[in-house]
């Protein structure tokens, strides 16, 4: 019974101690990043490089992993530059499946909340 109630009082120690630990990580930022295209175009699908970059220290946060048209990237909060480039497949408005080459970029973005939400629009290179 001694062993059960000194496991018990470690218990309540532990929780209480883990209870109030605070992260401090007010320093990074989640950011969602959405490229979208004009309202007659539905992109369907993109393989590409999609880059940060923090404008006061030049450092660089880089996805490839894009799911349809958007991916997450965790960065230093600061301001940045964004760039992407790559191939997609997208629907025009008469539902014909086509390829092309894209770029987007936008030269300054304040990343300063915990979580952020960027949509940038992109050129599709062979209209």
């Amino acid at each position: 019974m001694k062993h059960i109630i000194q496991l018990l009082l470690a218990s309540i120690i532990m929780f209480g101690i883990t209870a109030c630990h605070t992260e401090n990580d007010d320093y990074y930022s989640t950011v969602s990043i959405i490229l979208s295209a004009n309202d007659d175009i539905t992109i369907e699908q993109m393989q590409g490089t999609i880059t940060l970059r923090n404008t006061s220290n030049g450092q660089q946060y880089t996805s490839s992993s894009i799911n349809r048209n958007s991916t997450t990237v965790y960065v230093l909060k600061g301001a940045y530059t964004l760039s992407a480039e790559g191939t997609c497949s997208y629907k025009t408005a008469d539902g014909k499946l086509h390829t092309s080459y894209f770029r987007a970029s936008n030269d300054y973005l304040e990343i300063i909340n915990n979580n952020t939400l960027i949509t940038s629009n992109i050129k599709l290179m062979n209209q």
